[in-house]
């Protein structure tokens, strides 16, 4: 099996265990309360953010993306995601905080890792929300 193939053979592997990350997490804003449209919606952000940010460059499984959020909503997500906007990134926030917050309750995600990610997302926040503007902007290289 070269690189490619084994690279290939981890994402099907991580994909099928964030499928019943996602059905649980799915099942646990239901018995909270959330609406469906917004269950579905923030399962769909979930989804791309699993399996297609995290395993973009190297299979990563959603544990270790707790340390990615910046690099997706600062980096990544504008250049690639046509329906980036403010409004999208808000429920990357929100959805990513619900999630994270979501796996430390299982043991997946520890405390610091959880605390260092609510602090990151304070302190990036408005950053994040006004690079749609400026990504549209010539002069800047992101």
């Amino acid at each position: 099996m070269d690189e490619y193939e084994k690279y290939l053979a981890a994402c099907e592997e991580i994909k099928g265990e964030n499928s019943l990350l996602l059905a649980e997490f799915g099942r646990q804003m239901q018995s909270e309360g959330l609406a469906p449209k917004t269950i579905a919606k923030h399962l769909s952000n979930m989804t791309f953010y699993l399996n297609h940010f995290l395993l973009y460059e190297a299979p990563l499984k959603a544990q270790q993306g707790v340390e990615k959020v910046d690099e997706f909503l600062g980096n990544w997500f504008i250049p690639k995601a046509l329906w980036a906007s403010k409004t999208a990134i808000r429920d990357y926030i929100a959805v990513l905080g619900r999630f994270y917050t979501f796996l430390h309750a299982k043991g997946l995600v520890s405390t610091a890792a959880l605390r260092d990610l609510k602090a990151e997302i304070k302190r990036n926040r408005q950053e994040w929300l006004d690079a749609p503007g400026r990504f549209e902007e010539p002069n800047i290289d992101f």
